[in-house]
This record gives structure tokens, sequence and C-alpha cells, in this order.
């Protein structure tokens, strides 16, 4: 994994430059938010209910999610638990290439991935946010998590834009991952996780693209 420095001065985390237009988020697209962090979690249940509510939202709000989602879906359907937590466990926890620490992707392991982690505790802290004390504040879910609860939309858009989007593009690169090939299905032993990194690069583009 090569890192490089992010495009933008994300930090510090408190003061994000505004927007052309006024970004905000509707109350679908964050419970939305709130839904992509539990599946990005290690599952102790079947993600399947989750992805179910997902379904019922997604048309009216991001249609062009729906694809990804459905074959993540399609993937998890035919698998008990212990297949499910094996296959995040392989992809998530072990190949380093799809590891959820978004900043680890874009600034890579070293002193300055230890002070934004500061920054992202110091920004939770401001508003009011207690994440878990278990997972680096860098973990996808745990953003994905924070951007579900953000009163201050303009924050949520600096995340989004300026960190979990460029950290995407790092992971799902389209000549690794043909948007065509995943919206076909054609490879069936394509871990389902993969499916769920591209529903969530698809729904956080479809937002700052659309409202930047």
């Amino acid at each position: 994994m090569t890192a490089t420095e992010p495009t933008t001065t994300f930090i510090p985390l408190t003061h994000p430059s505004p927007s052309p237009t006024p970004f905000s988020l509707k109350p679908e697209h964050q419970l939305l938010f709130e839904k992509f962090s539990l599946l990005f979690e290690y599952p102790t249940t079947n993600p399947f209910p989750q992805v179910e509510e997902m379904e019922r939202i997604l048309p009216s709000v991001a249609p062009q999610v729906l694809p990804f989602l459905q074959h993540f879906k399609e993937r998890i359907g035919t698998l008990n638990l212990t297949q499910i937590q094996e296959h995040y466990s392989d992809l998530i926890d072990m190949n380093p290439h799809f590891h959820p620490y978004v900043a680890a992707h874009l600034i890579g392991e070293s002193y300055k991935r230890s002070i934004f982690l500061v920054k992202l505790r110091e920004l939770f802290r401001e508003q009011q946010h207690e994440p878990p004390s278990n997972e680096l504040p860098d973990h996808l879910a745990v953003l994905l998590r924070f951007v579900s609860i953000l009163k201050d939309h303009e924050i949520a858009r600096s995340i989004l834009a300026d960190l979990i989007l460029p950290a995407l593009h790092q992971i799902v690169k389209d000549e690794n991952f043909s948007i065509e090939n995943a919206l076909m299905g054609t490879n069936p032993n394509q871990n389902p996780y993969v499916y769920l990194y591209m529903a969530l690069k698809e729904f956080i583009m479809g937002l700052v693209e659309i409202k930047r």
C-alpha cells in the first residue's frame, strides 16, 4: 500500500473550508451512514437485516448504490455467521490493502498519523461524541458512525470528501475493480466485502459530487 498526503489540508478538522454551496445531509443519509458503520464492524450477528433496511431507503436517495449492495446481500445470503466472519477477517483484517483505517491509507504509518488521530479525538470531544474505546478513531466504522450523528454538516462534508472518499479511491481502484464487472457479478469468488466498499464509495461520491 502506497500512502500519499491528503489532497486537502484536513487538519484542523474543526474549521473546514466552506463548500461552494451549502451542504446538508438528510435524515435518510445519516441513517444509511449508521447502517454502513454497523456493516464495517466485525459481524457478531448476521448483517442481512441491516442490508434489507438499507434496500428500503436507497431507491429514493441513492439508487445507484443498490446494485453493489445487492451483490453484497447475495453473497452473504448463502453464508452462516461464521462464514461471514471469515470473509470479513480475510479481507478487512488480514489484507492490508483493505484495512479500514483511512488515515493509514492517506498518511501511512508514521508520526503524522499519530498527530492526526489526536486531532480526531479532539474533534470527537468538541462535538460531544464518545467513540468506542476499543478502536482507533480513523477506523471506517467509527468515522461513519460519527458522520451519522453530526449536526454540523460542513464537518461531515469535510470528513466524507477530504478523508473517507480519498481513502476509498485507493482501496477500490477502478483498474482493479471494474464497475461493469462488479455490477454483473462476474466473479463468484469475490469477497462480499469488496462490494460493500464499492457501495460506500458510490454513496459518498453521489453526495459530495452533487452537493459540493
